[in-house]
């Protein structure tokens, strides 16, 4: 298995222990691997997509063979693989204003191709948005103390491009409210991003 795919795995299996709505799900053979993978991977401010690899040394076979095991266990690994080529410079922006919340699943997306820059609030949002013709725009809903920015921001995001794609990613999700106006989709767990954003490339780059 290639490095980065190996370590898009394991990213991924680190959002998913982050994230207590997708823990339950992640098997022993994805917390070995997680195990191989997390000293690599770490918030960076001073990074574009706010995360780094600390390094990209050849991992041990029994991190090969664990990542082959978690990919043949979850589908959305499946999935990604099988149109990898839709990731393939595929721009992502990326607004949370807890950039260490996130990082797991930003890498997951940098392994599988995608290049991703991370901003912490709307401004700096808006000001990329305006250079920039972004694939998808993931966001998080409650930022600088407003509950709704996430709502704004697709409304203002889509005023500069209407073509706009946001996904609405937050930590606790009320399924009884629906997709909010505007926004591709809405989801608080790992795995339901990583399919709504092959959703979203899918359909737009294939």
């Amino acid at each position: 298995m290639e490095t980065d795919l190996l370590i898009a795995a394991g990213s991924f299996v680190g959002s998913m222990i982050a994230n207590t709505a997708g823990e339950s799900l992640v098997t022993e053979a994805g917390k070995r691997l997680f195990a191989h993978v997390k000293d690599r991977i770490s918030p960076d401010p001073k990074s574009p997509s706010g995360v780094t690899i600390n390094d990209k040394a050849e991992f041990k076979v029994a991190a090969i063979e664990e990542a082959n095991s978690v990919v043949n266990d979850s589908a959305v690994l499946r999935r990604a693989l099988m149109v990898r080529q839709a990731f393939k410079g595929a721009r992502v922006l990326w607004i949370d204003d807890n950039p260490g919340s996130t990082y797991y699943e930003r890498q997951a997306l940098i392994s599988l191709g995608a290049e991703v820059l991370f901003c912490d609030n709307t401004a700096s949002a808006l000001h990329l948005a305006r250079q920039i013709n972004f694939d998808l725009v993931i966001s998080d809903m409650e930022r600088d103390g407003d509950s709704t920015a996430g709502l704004s921001g697709i409304r203002e995001l889509q005023a500069i491009n209407p073509a706009c794609r946001v996904v609405i990613y937050l930590l606790q999700l009320d399924e009884a409210r629906g997709i909010p106006a505007g926004a591709f989709g809405i989801t608080n767990r790992p795995d339901e991003l990583l399919h709504i954003t092959m959703d979203v490339l899918e359909r737009d780059r294939i």
